[in-house]
């Protein structure tokens, strides 16, 4: 492209990447009783910044908006966080329900009714991450049908002992006779905790008022990468 040059002036000739900026010498050296003026060449390039990888385009190759990853989310096996945060039991009596398990000691979180047909009651074992919801109008499933709702504590028999004490009726301890988890219902107990005291192999239970069933297993040392 060319361009013409007016003295004094300042003249540019423009690339996509590059820019040539032409001053006027303003020196004492420029030949002024020539009626000429010098100029400068200036030469400006424009270098574009490096993609960053975590950066995600938009739903297009030719959006301009981007989509920043918080770094605390990206994995190095690239799968996010997927915490349990939430166990829905089935009950026939909320406020049965909700009193037996502060009676326990879960904490109460949440009590929301709305209307007749619909209420939310969220309660949290002491120390859990996870809660329970029952209620009106949550679950299908009926009352009582939960099962092997597992509670990890340190010491089964201290536990057991605990929930006695708040009107719990708690089995006695047992372990299971192939040491490798527990059969369901009771087949395959044996009385008393695991015969090394092996962790995840000790456990007891007991059952809400509509028969939920909960299970208390001894954990004192998790397994590696749990």
């Amino acid at each position: 492209m060319a361009a013409g040059i007016i003295p004094g002036a300042i003249s540019v000739v423009v690339s996509p990447l590059v820019a040539d900026v032409l001053l006027p010498d303003l020196s004492p050296t420029s030949d002024e009783g020539s009626g000429r003026r010098r100029s400068r060449r200036l030469r400006l390039q424009w270098t574009p910044a490096p993609r960053n990888p975590s950066r995600v385009a938009g739903r297009d190759d030719n959006s301009t908006k981007t989509h920043r990853i918080p770094d605390h989310r990206i994995k190095e096996n690239n799968i996010m966080d997927l915490k349990l945060e939430v166990l829905v039991i089935p009950v026939s009596d909320v406020d049965r329900a909700k009193a037996f398990y502060e009676k326990l000691g879960f904490r109460l979180d949440a009590d929301f009714p709305a209307g007749d047909d619909f209420r939310v009651v969220q309660v949290t074992p002491p120390g859990s991450e996870a809660s329970i919801i029952f209620g009106t109008g949550v679950s299908a499933a009926a009352p009582g049908s939960a099962q092997g709702l597992h509670l990890i504590v340190t010491d089964v028999e201290a536990a057991r002992a605990e929930l006695l004490a708040r009107g719990a009726e708690v089995s006695e301890v047992w372990h299971d006779a192939d040491g490798v988890f527990h059969h369901a219902g009771t087949a395959n107990r044996v009385a008393g905790p695991h015969p090394d005291r092996a962790d995840y192999g000790s456990f007891a239970s007991f059952e809400d008022p509509d028969g939920n069933e909960w299970i208390l297993q001894e954990v004192v040392t998790r397994a590696p990468g749990r």
